[in-house]
């Protein structure tokens, strides 16, 4: 059974972290980079039986070591995923990275424009996912703006897990503090602490051009509110999401 999963979010850095888990012999991963089970509304289509054989199947649970891994970013986002997460394995482990929504909705923006999947520009972008926010339409294509909403998020994620069973980390923990992050995980995971890999720049997209101040002026009213109340919630200093 798999017994941990990295959930999200997108574009917040989960290629680095498991670049850096893949090391450590107790962790297994998926043969597939995300394996998109729990967030594909078709396997559980009208309460059917769900096939966790097809889920299996991307395991190979003969391998020895303590943890076999799904990671797939888009589970923290997709509404219906935590629960069916849950409905699996209530014990499962969950390792979340937060980056500042508004750096992680330029970041998703260049991606899908250098992906020829976003032909307007980031300000156009943005304007027309608002009607979407304001009806609260879960989209998987035009979620620059949603995506970054982690309070609604990480509040269904914790409704469905205890917060000792959830490690939620800051991007900017895994790149400025890398080793004591690594430790941090490690003994979240109660396994081996005392081989930290190195840390390197594993993933980087270089963006098209620097976000003009208007674009970051609009985007952090738009998540103002979100980011006080996940200040809250998780007891984090977030000044500097909020300049």
């Amino acid at each position: 059974m798999v017994n941990l999963a990295i959930i999200g979010a997108q574009k917040s850095g989960t290629k680095a972290l498991v670049s850096f888990l893949r090391s450590h012999p107790e962790i297994n991963f998926g043969r597939k980079e995300e394996i998109h089970f729990f967030d594909d509304d078709s396997v559980f289509k009208n309460n059917k039986v769900v096939d966790l054989d097809r889920y299996h199947n991307n395991f190979d649970f003969t391998l020895p070591g303590k943890y076999f891994v799904d990671v797939t970013p888009s589970y923290l986002y997709w509404t219906p995923s935590i629960e069916r997460i849950h409905n699996y394995n209530p014990k499962i482990k969950m390792i979340c990275i937060l980056r500042n929504p508004v750096d992680r909705a330029y970041s998703h923006w260049n991606m899908d424009w250098k992906r020829n999947r976003m032909p307007n520009s980031f300000l156009l972008s943005i304007l027309m996912e608002i009607p979407k926010l304001i009806q609260r339409k879960l989209d998987r294509t035009f979620s620059i703006l949603s995506r970054g909403f982690y309070f609604t998020q990480l509040s269904r994620l914790l409704h469905y897990f205890p917060m000792e069973q959830c490690l939620i980390l800051n991007s900017t923990q895994l790149k400025d503090h890398h080793h004591e992050t690594m430790i941090k995980i490690y003994n979240f995971l109660q396994i081996d602490d005392t081989k930290i890999p190195p840390h390197k720049i594993v993933h980087h997209r270089k963006c098209s051009k620097p976000m003009n101040r208007m674009c970051r002026f609009l985007l952090l009213r738009i998540f103002i509110r979100d980011i006080k109340k996940l200040e809250k919630l998780l007891q984090w200093d977030l000044q500097d999401w909020r300049s």
